[in-house]
């Protein structure tokens, strides 16, 4: 009977235990004493350098191989662990800027906050976005070692200075850690002084600037490529513009007007290797398609690995650039002779080094999302597509 007892109770203990486990987690999680893996697979790091350097290498090898195996082989951890983010959110209930409201396609986390804005919040962990980020400024500096280089940052809410929200996570110390380890770059950031003025350049409803973002990033750029660029007006339709997130969360309240920079420039231009058609760039609004038909990329239409647009200047220009550049890049065009841009989301494997030298290229921008310029937020890799180590 004593061993009948002993065997209930040691089976009381150990799922009391198990569930115990969970709620112990999240405190570890939410004190900072751990931090939340996304995924089961990690890197062994090489035990380089001093003694001490070689000692926390080990520590780091130990402390993934536990994560990892708790993720293949305890019941649940994986998934607990993948949603603790969103589900910490959805219980802080001391913050009354943002709601949380899932994930989009990309796994980013959706905020909407208290003047119906939406923002985006990086799903991508520590280990992951410091290892890109390295890959990163490695490739930056040694390609500025051949080429004039500049690197222009058209930051999201999560890397502004005004971001103090306690759910949405903060990149400015990942940001200014990327820029402090350049060498021989031209950088400029979007300025952006407050809420009211990130309000006023990106739309509400989409992860993309809008046109008076887009316009200031213009002027930013061709200050600093020292260009005597003309001047446009920024137009503003009547037109409901249910952006990317609206569209991912299925909300038909919230909406912007959709807006485009007022110019007349004929653009000819290779796109993929063939002459530009009528479909490239149409720049007309579509007000037959359905409310979440998304205007700008039909707008824009840059969902290609090359273009190369002639213009009227001397020199020859390469802009990595991603749907960012989209609104500016062929009015940049026109102060160069050509204007190659390669999309990193599209681009084949190629020898970027080999590509400007070929093409007589005088100065490279990077024009893209901040968080794919600095970690490669998105996974495309196109260090390693472009030549990069």
């Amino acid at each position: 009977m004593k061993n009948k007892n002993f065997i209930t109770y040691f089976f009381i203990i150990v799922i009391f235990g198990f569930f115990l486990m969970y709620p112990v987690m999240f405190f570890m999680i939410q004190k900072g004493i751990i931090k939340p893996v996304y995924n089961n697979i990690y890197t062994v790091l090489k035990p380089e350098g001093n003694l001490i350097e070689r000692i926390n290498v080990k520590f780091t090898n130990l402390k993934n191989n536990i994560n990892t195996k708790l993720s293949n082989y305890l019941f649940l951890y994986s998934e607990v662990n993948s949603y603790y983010p969103m589900l910490k959110n959805k219980i802080n209930f001391s913050n009354n800027e943002f709601s949380s409201l899932g994930t989009n396609s990309d796994g980013e986390f959706i905020f909407l906050n208290k003047d119906n804005f939406y923002i985006l919040q990086t799903n991508q962990n520590d280990e992951y976005i410091n290892r890109k980020m390295d890959e990163a400024i490695s490739f930056y500096n040694d390609l500025s070692k051949v080429t004039q280089l500049y690197i222009y940052l058209p930051s999201r809410y999560e890397f502004q200075e005004f971001n103090n929200a306690y759910n949405i996570r903060n990149m400015n110390e990942i940001k200014n850690n990327f820029l402090h380890q350049l060498d021989n770059v031209t950088i400029r950031e979007l300025f952006v002084k407050d809420k009211e003025a990130y309000q006023h350049m990106f739309y509400r409803t989409d992860h993309h600037w809008n046109s008076y973002g887009a316009y200031q990033g213009y002027l930013d750029i061709c200050e600093m490529l020292n260009l005597n660029c003309p001047s446009y007006d920024i137009v503003l339709t009547d037109m409901a513009y249910h952006g990317s997130i609206g569209k991912m969360v299925a909300d038909k309240k919230i909406s912007d007007k959709f807006m485009y920079i007022d110019e007349d420039t004929k653009i000819t231009a290779l796109v993929e290797g063939k002459q530009a058609d009528a479909n490239f760039k149409p720049r007309k609004i579509k007000e037959d398609k359905g409310i979440f038909y998304d205007q700008y990329v039909g707008y824009y239409n840059g969902l290609y690995s090359e273009v190369i647009y002639n213009g009227s200047g001397d020199e020859n220009l390469l802009i990595l650039g991603d749907s960012y550049a989209w609104q500016i890049d062929y009015l940049i065009a026109n102060e160069y002779n050509k204007t190659y841009v390669l999309n990193p989301k599209y681009v084949e494997k190629l020898d970027i080094y080999k590509y400007i030298k070929d093409n007589n290229i005088t100065k490279v921008l990077v024009l893209m999302e901040s968080q794919t310029t600095i970690f490669d937020n998105y996974d495309y890799g196109y260090i390693a597509k472009l030549g990069g180590k």
